[in-house]
């Protein structure tokens, strides 16, 4: 009955109108800031932005013990370890969110910093947190949807461009993939935008640079083990990773045999 009862969706429309009166709003879904950007509402990821929910001792302990176990077995394998730890949307486009949403420390003492400062005492792991990359690219245009979580191609070139560089100055002969030649435009409306009531719901009129790239490279999916080959490149490249690492896909396939 909760679930279907008449005239369901004209009520929550209605109850949805209030938002459209302000410029900057709050739902269960989403956080809308200026210019029409939106932001996950995940409380842990509003608590990373504000830098509420830092780490105590013993979890950054965990995390080292972890990520130095799987350093140490790269490095009796004959493997090289990267740690890539990605900023979310808010952490590169803080300016669009609401004024209202103060943080409680500095971005110095984040939880990332707290991490990389940690480990960095303490190993050799190669961290790679492209912040500075990122910050100092938005000048060549938005780096990340308005509307999505996630960085889109010319935020993951960045990225793409960054970790071949470090990977070139380790020792590894990597011939970068040329993925301009394949630009292109898109508008694109979000995953965020998607998961809005339907009256709250506008198109991103924002021309995103879009890298349709063609696909030197063969694909099969093992449940959730995506495997890609290559064999004109070198080198085999395994990647643990999150939704963010889509938009690197491309990339990376198109550069590494495996």
């Amino acid at each position: 009955f909760n679930d279907r009862f008449f005239l369901r969706e004209q009520l929550i429309s209605i109850a949805n109108l209030r938002y459209l009166t302000k410029p900057e709003w709050q739902n269960s879904v989403a956080i809308k800031g200026k210019d029409n950007w939106l932001y996950s509402n995940k409380k842990d990821w509003i608590d990373n932005y504000q830098n509420k929910d830092l780490f105590n001792q013993k979890e950054l302990q965990y995390l080292s013990d972890y990520f130095n176990s799987v350093n140490e077995y790269c490095r009796k394998n004959n493997k090289t370890f990267y740690l890539l730890i990605i900023p979310i949307k808010s952490r590169i486009y803080g300016e669009y969110m609401p004024e209202y949403l103060h943080k409680k420390y500095p971005d110095s003492q984040s939880r990332t910093y707290q991490v990389i400062n940690y480990l960095t005492n303490r190993s050799d792991i190669k961290i790679v947190y492209p912040y500075d990359v990122l910050m100092q690219n938005k000048t060549k245009g938005l780096l990340y949807y308005k509307t999505d979580t996630h960085w889109n191609d010319l935020g993951a070139s960045l990225i793409y461009d960054e970790l071949i560089n470090i990977m070139q100055k380790d020792g590894f002969k990597i011939q970068p993939f040329d993925y301009k030649n394949y630009t292109k435009y898109e508008k694109y409306n979000g995953d965020i935008l998607k998961r809005l009531p339907k009256i709250l719901r506008y198109n991103d009129d924002y021309n995103y640079i879009n890298y349709d790239m063609d696909e030197l490279y063969t694909e099969k999916v093992h449940g959730i083990l995506l495997k890609t080959f290559n064999l004109n490149k070198k080198y085999h490249l395994y990647l643990y990773r999150d939704s963010f690492t889509d938009k690197l896909l491309p990339f990376l396939s198109n550069t590494f045999e495996k």
